[in-house]
């Protein structure tokens, strides 16, 4: 088993009650944040060990959790879909890059009732033009003079955000800002961050994924999703968990993976699985899932042109070709750990078929046709599919790339 830990500091009302409580991704039992893990991938275990390892409601209980978003999660909002729209405030950070991707995206969360907030604000036009979509605006008030946000608060008007004041240390600072009329405070003169702790089940990258390229194919059923779930110990549990918890609201018992497949359904299973490869992969650098989803692609979209009877066969070979790098383990030990099918077998461990060809192929291009002694023929078609499939992956990695 291994352990998990969340920084959790509470914020409160102008009234001393806690209201809600700040999450925070932490590596260890230490207060620090480890400057070593990604944004997206602190982001994301966050996510999966509050809301799906340990449950919301054991760490927060009754109150709001504060989530901080980097700009994969505003880009593909997607993602936050599993989420328990009351429950969560979703905070804008202040390092994020205001593109029109993230507009969109920002705007398509307020649309879904989630309430957003913006951290540390700064009154620059960019994120001025972010206050229509916020409920909550954060200032840390080391930033600013007392006078500055007295101010503030005076010119509020009651159709503004509310205003949170974080990095309050002092009783002084908290009477000062409560009088001038700030709603919600946080900081050290409260609480300093407390770190929680449990253990999950790590997760198999090699059956994540196996299941991410299945759930390519538009033919694959809630059967075949929770079969390759049911190999995967970590995700059949959270799935199972978040099904049965008060969020869902259900009020029967789920017991199968297979119901809670069909209730989650293909997109959430979706996010998951890349919530889990991304929070998985600090270890390894991103260029490999890039790489794989390239193979992936390429073979997919070559095998169609050449008219094989299995299009998704040859994606999730390609897709898994560097599975044993990511895992540290050979093939045959990778293949053994996903159960894999002889099909797949025969691809990838025996290297026999057209689909073996296809990966012989795109590893050739890889290496820009200098592999010494090939005799291998790269078609037009080829290269159209692999020009085809770096976009695609490129698209694809923008929600996991930490």
């Amino acid at each position: 088993m291994q352990k998990y830990f969340i920084g959790r500091q509470p914020i409160l009302d102008s009234g001393g009650e806690t209201v809600a409580y700040e999450l925070l991704y932490r590596s260890s039992g230490i207060n620090a944040f480890d400057s070593a893990v990604g944004g997206d991938s602190a982001t994301s275990q966050v996510l999966i060990n509050a809301v799906e390892e340990k449950g919301l409601t054991s760490i927060v209980g009754d109150k709001l959790a504060f989530v901080n978003l980097t700009n994969r999660f505003l880009e593909q909002p997607a993602l936050l879909e599993f989420l328990p729209r009351e429950r969560v405030v979703l905070e804008v950070l202040e390092t994020v890059v205001l593109n029109e991707a993230v507009f969109k995206g920002v705007a398509a969360l307020q649309e879904a009732n989630f309430t957003i907030a913006l951290d540390d604000y700064s009154p620059t036009e960019q994120m001025a033009s972010l206050l229509p979509f916020a409920a909550i605006v954060k200032y840390d008030i080391t930033q600013y003079s007392m006078d500055k946000l007295c101010q503030i608060a005076a010119k509020r008007t009651g159709n503004q955000p509310k205003l949170l004041a974080e990095r309050v240390e002092t009783a002084a600072e908290f009477s000062a800002l409560r009088d001038a009329g700030f709603d919600y405070f946080q900081g050290y003169y409260f609480a300093k961050p407390e770190v929680i702790s449990g253990s999950k089940i790590p997760a198999n990258k090699g059956i994540l994924l196996h299941l991410l390229a299945e759930l390519n194919s538009e033919s694959i059923t809630p059967e075949q999703i929770a079969d390759i779930m049911s190999r995967e110990v970590s995700l059949g549990l959270r799935a199972l968990r978040y099904v049965n918890s008060p969020l869902t609201g259900l009020v029967s018992k789920v017991t199968s993976i297979k119901q809670a497949a069909v209730l989650l359904g293909r997109e959430t299973i979706r996010q998951w699985v890349v919530m889990l490869l991304v929070a998985d992969l600090n270890d390894k650098p991103m260029e490999l899932v890039n790489m794989a989803l390239v193979r992936g692609r390429f073979c997919q979209l070559t095998a169609r042109h050449e008219g094989l009877e299995d299009e998704n066969a040859c994606f999730t070979a390609g897709l898994l070709s560097l599975v044993d790098v990511m895992m540290d383990v050979d093939i045959e030990q990778v293949l053994d750990s996903i159960s894999a099918t002889p099909q797949l077998r025969l691809i990838l461990q025996y290297r026999h078929g057209r689909a073996s060809e296809l990966l012989d192929a795109i590893q050739f291009i890889e290496n820009k046709n200098k592999i010494i002694g090939s005799e291998l023929v790269i078609t037009e078609a080829m290269n159209d599919a692999y020009i085809e499939a770096i976009g695609w992956a490129e698209q694809t990695s923008q929600m996991m790339k930490a």
